[in-house]
Order: structure tokens, then sequence, then C-alpha cells
């Protein structure tokens, strides 16, 4: 049954762990979450998979010294598009290093989809709405693209737009692309 299916992820995560060069740099907090989430992404959602991982693996992990290890060699076994398993903004202690993987994170999620929309969550996580904004013209979206570029930390009228339109969407059921 479902346990079964887990158990047979479990072990074929235990043996990615142990191929060579997998786990170093990986602490014992950092383990089960990589362990669990190598797991998780292995099954179908409904299945004991679909990105869903043990809480206490995600608080181990925020005690961890090996963020950057764990986001290294994890997240590419897993997939990209799977990020929200790691809970990664809960247990990445550097806001810098959590920008870079956004970005990158977006980049390969507009590379693979060719859309800006795909995306523009992740280039806005890492304050990247300049190079957003390009993604955009260059798909002949003037508008969004000018939008991006707006100033929204220190003009009010910029940020009274953003809220603005933001309402709008929301009452044509737009949230994304």
């Amino acid at each position: 049954g479902e346990e079964g299916k887990y158990l047979v992820g479990l072990i074929g995560a235990f043996k990615v762990y142990e191929s060579p060069g997998v786990k170093d740099g990986l602490d014992q907090e950092a383990t089960p979450l990589f362990l669990l989430s190598l797991a998780a992404g292995s099954m179908p959602p409904g299945q004991g998979g679909g990105g869903l991982v043990p809480s206490i693996a995600v608080a181990l992990a925020m005690h961890s010294d090996s963020h950057t290890a764990l986001l290294q060699r994890a997240v590419p076994l897993v997939g990209d598009e799977s990020w929200a398993q790691y809970k990664a903004a809960v247990w990445v202690s550097s806001s810098e290093e959590l920008r870079r993987y956004c970005e990158a994170l977006g980049r390969k999620l507009y590379q693979r989809a060719r859309d800006p929309w795909e995306a523009a969550l992740f280039f806005v996580l890492a304050r990247k709405t300049s190079a957003l904004s390009q993604l955009f013209k260059a798909h002949d979206d003037a508008k969004v693209a000018s939008f991006l570029l707006r100033d929204f930390a220190s003009c009010e009228h910029s940020r009274l737009a953003a809220r603005k339109n933001a309402f709008s969407l929301m009452g044509k059921h737009k949230f994304g692309g």
C-alpha cells in the first residue's frame, strides 16, 4: 500500500545519499530534510509524495550549518519546481543566499516555460524586478514591463497603483499568468 511505496522511496533516498559526494557537507541536522524530501519527491501527490515533508525535518534544518550544501544537493535531485517542499524561506538563514537561490530558480523556470509569469514570483523574491521587466519587454508586454520599473519603496503613488492593480486582478481572478 501507501506505506510500502513510501518505504521504497525512502530506500531510494538512502541509496542516493550513500552515492559518492552526495552526503559531503551535510550535517546531522540537514540529513533528515534531505532524505525525507527525496523520498516524498519520488512519489506522486496523494501517495505520500507531492512535496510533503514532516515539519520536524524542517525544524532540524533550521539548526543546520550546511544550508548551502542542502540547497546544492537536494534541490537538483528532487526538481526545482518542488522548492516549496523544502520550506527554504524557513530554514535558510541568509537572506542573500535565499535571494540567489530564488533568482537561479526563476531563471530555470523561465528557460523551461519561456513565460515570464512562470518565473515572476522568484524574480520578485530575489529583488530582480528589472530583469523581470526585461523578460516582459521581450514578450511584448510593455505595460507590465514599465510597471515593474516603478519605485515602490519610496513612491506612494506607485504603491497606490500597485494596490489598485492587485485588487483589480483579484476581482478578475487573475493571480498569475
